[in-house]
Order: structure tokens, then C-alpha cells, then sequence
């Protein structure tokens, strides 16, 4: 029974049948993974919100996986530093084949004879050769420690710098985010104007017919309901530009949202984003928490072992070596017999290498002294960054607040305008300019608040607190 299925499996069709259905579970479980975390995630919602975002963009963007790819260099980099520990062994194998010039050739037959008068000489000959070669570093001045820890410092450098990559990618999504719904608030207040004006236009239409109103009026409210309407037509574009922006940060390769996917309105700040931070208590936790100033500090750790790498050179090098080759010529059949072994202690001190050595220790301290000199460099502007960021702040915060008193002015004096006008009290260019006002006042409140959200983030984004603020899409 089991040879005829052996049998049948050895069929052709059979067998392809066979291997298509082995692989159908993991086919079926590939496209499960890539439908529930692939790039149609947008496809699934209707409404984007930052975190969303956020998330959808670590996920996603390219920039960020070429970062994790240096991490896995770097990574495998530190792998070899801890391999020079172990020693190294090699299989050697040789085959040749001699073909002796006619002289060489009288010369060694003559040699055998002189021992054996009838020996002769086979020509061409082969000849085979096979061994195992060991070689083990016992010292070479603390090298091999000062690698493995530039090495080590190495990596965490790269980890350090894909964290600030998602950090600038974190910051870049919530400008982007705050932009489109900038965009999108303000296609909301053009589409206000534009139906006030049709409905006083309708209103005016009215009178007109009836003999109670005039044809000014009329052109008026259209000519305003047209402006209304370029102004909508140009918020729209604006909208469509920013979400085209959105989507290249997360990574869509069609640098286009889903059609029907709405971002969430634009909301009053949080509490925190209203109270005035500190900025030396901003800059020491920028200091202390950012990634590219760990990435700098690491950078310093790993300029010092490679300076440290550089002066073990002037020590001696201790080698442990054992050799085992086997030789014989005509066939390949190797026994015990053919086998010898070496075991050999070598000791290598470098007296002179023309200046190379001290030169090399030289370059080493000037890249340190660099490293140095760069992260102090970096803490001064990751201090300015900081400071320009509370203040920008700051200024928003107030802004926001003389934003939401003059709406809120401007917005109950529209409506006493309207009345007015209803009642025949005041004239059309009251209600033109009380209108105009109100459309201004509402946009400076919009560009307020989308400020507040970004220079909050602007500052999450210097203190490197962003990357706390979605915690859960960086840490996942």
C-alpha cells in the first residue's frame, strides 16, 4: 500500500496537485496578514484621526524600514565583532596534477636509481592533499574588547536614529494631519458664506419681483455668493493638496487617502496644550529623552573604543595555531598514515610600519574630538529648538484666545447687522462688511486653534515627548 502511494506521488500532475495543496493554508494565512495589516488599512475606516494616523505611518512608510534595515546591519555588525573571539577553522583540500619537464624528469630518475638500480619514475603524476586548520587569537592588546564595544555602541546608535526617524515622522503626520483639517475648516466657513449669500440672494430675488426691493441688491448677493463659491472652490484644492501630503507620510503608494475618508473636525486644544511650559525644564528633558542626542552620545561612546582600538596595536599579538594535512600522490585514498599535525605558538610585536600605527591613533582622537564637538553643537540647538518652540507656543495660546473673543464679537454683531437690515435700518454695505468681518474672524479662529495643535506638537516634537504621545504606535 505505501509503495503504490510513493507510485502515485511520483506522478507528474499528481504531484503538483500535492504541493498545491500543502501550500494552500499558508497562501490562505499570507493573504490574511496582508489584508489585516497591509497598506488597505485605510480602506477599512471612514474616519481618519491622528492616532490612526500615526500608526498607519510607522507602519507603512519606507523611510522607516530602511532605518530598521540599518538596524539589522548594524546589528549583525556587532555579531562579527563577537565572533573574533572563537577561533577560526578551516577544511583544506588540494588536488594536482605534475607533469615533469623531460630534464627534471632524467634529473630525479637518476637520483632514484642511484638507490635502486631498476626504480622507475611515473610522469605525469598526481597528487592530493587534505587537512584542518585552526587558528586562535589569545591576545592582541584588547582589540577584540574595544571592537566588540564600538560594535555594541554601534547599534545602539542605529536604534537610537530610527527612533528619531519615527520622531521627525511623528511630527511631519501631525503637521500634515493639522493642515488638512485647516483646509477643511475652512471649506466649511466658505460654504457657510456661500449660503448666507444665496439665502439673502433668494431673499433679494424675491423682493425684487414684488416690487419692494432693487436689482442692486440682487447683483449684490450674487457677485458675494460667487466669491463665496472661488473661495470654497479654493479651500477644496487646498484640502485635496494637504491629503495628498497625508498620504505620502503614511506611506500610501498612490500618494492618494481612500475616496470617502473623512479626518476627524478640528477640536478646541486639550488643557495641557493651553498652559504655558517651561522652557529650562523642556530643554533638560529634551536632553535627557530625545533620541538623536542618545544616537550623539553613542556616537562619542563609540569614537573613544575606536581610539582605544587604534592604541592596542602597539601591543603584541599572541596566535595559537594547529594544522593537520595529509598527503599522497597516485589516488585520492588517504589513510592514518598520510596524516601529520603541527601545533604552533606565535608571538608578533610590531617594531615599525612607517608611522602608519601612530597615524592611525591620530585620526582616531581627531574623529573623537569631532564627536565631541558635534554633540556639544547639538545641544546647543536642540536648546534653541526648545526655546522657539515655547515661544511659538506661547504666542499661539494668546493668539487662540483673542481668536475665540473676536468670533465671538463679530459673529453676535453679524447678527444684529442682519436684523438691522430686515428692518430697513441699516444699509447693504453694513451687512457686506459685518458678513466680511465675520468670514475673517471665523478664518483666524480656524488658523488659531490648527496653530495651537501644531506648536503643541512642535514641542512634543523637541522634548521628543511625541514619541510618548503614541507610545502605543511606536512601542506596538
Amino acid at each position: 500500500m505505501q509503495a503504490t502511494a510513493i507510485k502515485i506521488l511520483h506522478r507528474p500532475v499528481l504531484r503538483v496537485w500535492f504541493y498545491i495543496l500543502c501550500s494552500l493554508p499558508l497562501a490562505v494565512f499570507s493573504l490574511f496578514r496582508a489584508s489585516a495589516f497591509g497598506a488597505d488599512r485605510l480602506e477599512t475606516i471612514r474616519m481618519l484621526d491622528l492616532d490612526t494616523a500615526a500608526a498607519i505611518a510607522l507602519e507603512q512608510s519606507p523611510n522607516l524600514a530602511a532605518a530598521a534595515a540599518r538596524v539589522e546591519q548594524a546589528r549583525q555588525q556587532a555579531a562579527m565583532a563577537r565572533a573574533s573571539y572563537w577561533p577560526q577553522i578551516d577544511l583544506v583540500g588540494r588536488a594536482s596534477r605534475v607533469d615533469l619537464s623531460p630534464n627534471e624528469y632524467h634529473r630525479q630518475l637518476q637520483s632514484a636509481r642511484i638507490l635502486n638500480p631498476f626504480a622507475t619514475l611515473e610522469d605525469p603524476q598526481d597528487y592530493y592533499a587534505a587537512g584542518a586548520n585552526a587558528t586562535w587569537v589569545l591576545f592582541n592588546g584588547f582589540a577584540r574588547r574595544f571592537r566588540n564595544l564600538a560594535a555594541r555602541k554601534g547599534l545602539a546608535r542605529s536604534e537610537s536614529r530610527k527612533r528619531d526617524a519615527s520622531r521627525l515622522l511623528l511630527s511631519a503626520v501631525a503637521a500634515a494631519y493639522f493642515s488638512a483639517q485647516l483646509a477643511k475648516q475652512n471649506c466649511t466657513i466658505a460654504e457657510a458664506d456661500e449660503a448666507f449669500n444665496l439665502r439673502l440672494l433668494k431673499e433679494a430675488q424675491s423682493r425684487y419681483k414684488a416690487g419692494a426691493g432693487s436689482l442692486s441688491d440682487v447683483l449684490n448677493f450674487r457677485i458675494r455668493a460667487n466669491t463665496a463659491k472661488a473661495n470654497r472652490l479654493r479651500a477644496e484644492a487646498e484640502l485635496e493638496v494637504a491629503r495628498i501630503g497625508l498620504a505620502a507620510l503614511l506611506g500610501r503608494p498612490g500618494s492618494r487617502l481612500p475616496e470617502g475618508l473623512e479626518l476627524a473636525p478640528l477640536s478646541d486644544p486639550a488643557p495641557e496644550q493651553l498652559r504655558a511650559p517651561s522652557p529650562d525644564s523642556s530643554a533638560s528633558l529634551a536632553l535627557e529623552t530625545r533620541p538623536d542626542v542618545k544616537a550623539l552620545r553613542e556616537a562619542v561612546e563609540q569614537a573613544r573604543a575606536q581610539v582605544k582600538v587604534a592604541r592596542s596595536k602597539f601591543f603584541p599579538t599572541v596566535r595559537l595555531a594547529a594544522n593537520l594535512e595529509g598527503h599522497r600522490s597516485g589516488d585520492a585514498d588517504m589513510e592514518r598514515d598520510d596524516f601529520g599535525n603541527t601545533i604552533s605558538l606565535t608571538l608578533s610585536y610590531p617594531l615599525f610600519a612607517g608611522g602608519a600605527l601612530r597615524a592611525e591613533l591620530k585620526r582616531a582622537k581627531a574623529a573623537l574630538n569631532e564627536a565631541l564637538r558635534t554633540f556639544e553643537q547639538a545641544k546647543i540647538n536642540i536648546r534653541s529648538e526648545v526655546n522657539q518652540a515655547v515661544a511659538t507656543l506661547m504666542s499661539a495660546q494668546r493668539q487662540l484666545a483673542l481668536a475665540k473673543e473676536n468670533a465671538r464679537l463679530v459673529r453676535g454683531q453679524r447678527e444684529l447687522v442682519e436684523k438691522g437690515y430686515r428692518a430697513g435700518q441699516l444699509s447693504l454695505v453694513r451687512l457686506n462688511e459685518a458678513q466680511k468681518d465675520l468670514v475673517a474672524a471665523e478664518g483666524r479662529l480656524a488658523q488659531a486653534l490648527a496653530t495651537v495643535h501644531r506648536r503643541w506638537y512642535d514641542l512634543l516634537s523637541a522634548t521628543g515627548q511625541i514619541l510618548w504621545r503614541f507610545s502605543e504606535a511606536t512601542n506596538p
